[in-house]
């Protein structure tokens, strides 16, 4: 399954008050209730929060609702990190009932073969938080955390994936795209959850009238500069059976999830 923040979606959405859909700046309220407005999960599944950061509503949604709730990224550093990354130990005592794993995915620390479901909702572009795309002494950080995620998946578990994206480059972006994730993954027998949308190019996400901007008030500011970026949303299935995650679309917004313009 492929996508990005659209507006008529995160509208709908809205609508059918999908859990955790608003509109904000950056577009979280978007990237946090995709997955929800198209996956049925049962209680019981194994969930794995990749990047969760403090902010633990998201695992708390899973955790409610009787999942086997885990959250993964790396021990807070208040020197090193912005306020709300990392998982810090406040955070571990309030949520007794959530497992978490100090470590970065890539790093092969998780259990394998474990979870159902994983997602990593606008954390896995923050590997290109540095100077460089490639790092001599770490050449291919976002390959080694994609494919630790993928030993951590059981076979028929779903991997969801958003990732803010900017389309009007970042130096050190440059030379990444998420269409070769894609193509990289099915290459290795990864293939998309649905096929039922057709993928795109950053060009034509940056053309059309319905994408959703981040931060849309630096276009009228008289700064230099701005960053053009939205939120691509990605869904792939290790092969094998799955009972605890289906691919179930809320009935209420199929036609704005699959417009016949936009699966044509």
């Amino acid at each position: 399954m492929f996508d990005w923040a659209r507006g008529s979606v995160l509208k709908r959405m809205v609508q059918n008050k999908i859990p955790f859909a608003v509109y904000d700046t950056w577009l979280k309220g978007w990237a946090r209730a995709w997955p929800l407005a198209l996956l049925d999960i049962s209680p019981g599944a194994r969930f794995l929060d990749v990047g969760c950061g403090s902010r633990t509503y998201y695992l708390r949604h899973f955790a409610d609702r009787k999942c086997d709730a885990h959250g993964m990224d790396a021990p807070y550093d208040p020197t090193k990190m912005k306020e709300g990354w990392g998982i810090n130990q406040e955070i571990i005592e309030k949520n007794p009932d959530i497992t978490f794993h100090l470590a970065l995915a890539g790093e092969g620390k998780g259990p394998a073969e474990y979870f159902d479901l994983i997602k990593s909702i606008s954390a896995l572009e923050h590997i290109y938080d540095t100077t460089y795309v490639l790092d001599p002494k770490n050449p291919t950080p976002h390959v080694d955390a994609l494919y630790d995620i993928l030993r951590m998946l059981k076979p028929g578990g779903v991997l969801a994936l958003t990732i803010d994206f900017f389309l009007n480059d970042l130096p050190h972006w440059r030379g990444w795209d998420y269409l070769a994730d894609i193509q990289m993954l099915e290459l290795n027998g990864i293939p998309l959850l649905s096929r039922k949308r057709l993928l795109r190019s950053r060009t034509y996400v940056y053309n059309h009238e319905d994408t959703l901007f981040m931060q849309p008030d630096g276009i009228l500011s008289f700064a230099e500069s701005y960053l053009r970026s939205t939120s691509i949303g990605m869904m792939f299935r290790k092969p094998g059976a799955n009972e605890k995650v289906r691919f179930s679309p809320n009935p209420a917004l199929q036609d704005v999830l699959f417009p016949l313009s936009e699966t044509t």
